[in-house]
């Protein structure tokens, strides 16, 4: 894991909110706990998502997944490499990797500019 005060490279464009966020809650193994500090589940951290994400505004249909997919794109159009897209993302394989960063080559497709990574 990569200390928050290490600078991110250029594609990353990283802010102090996480850091934040995390020094103001309380601490456990994990980072999505229910009020009674215990490991949500999958499903249960992609509902709670969900919920806040129409609390703040949102507009429907907006998921952690979709969310976390729309990142996977603009790191790559960023120019980061399917190595740095996997570490950030959590991608086990290069093909997810690519998987997740397709409408990034087709956004280079359209626009007919070169994809490098």
């Amino acid at each position: 894991m990569v200390p928050f005060y290490v600078a991110g490279p250029d594609w990353f464009e990283g802010t102090d909110d996480l850091a934040l966020c995390l020094a103001a809650e309380e601490k456990h193994d994990t980072f999505l706990t229910t009020e009674h500090g215990k490991p949500r589940s999958q499903k249960a951290a992609g509902d709670w998502f969900s919920k806040a994400a129409r609390a703040a505004g949102l507009a429907e249909g907006k998921t952690a997944h979709g969310i976390r997919k729309g990142r996977a794109a603009i790191f790559k159009e960023s120019g980061a490499s399917a190595d740095q897209r996997m570490a950030v993302l959590g991608h086990e394989t290069e093909s997810e990797a690519l998987h997740y960063s397709k409408s990034a080559d087709l956004r280079r497709t359209i626009e007919g500019t070169q994809n490098s990574n």
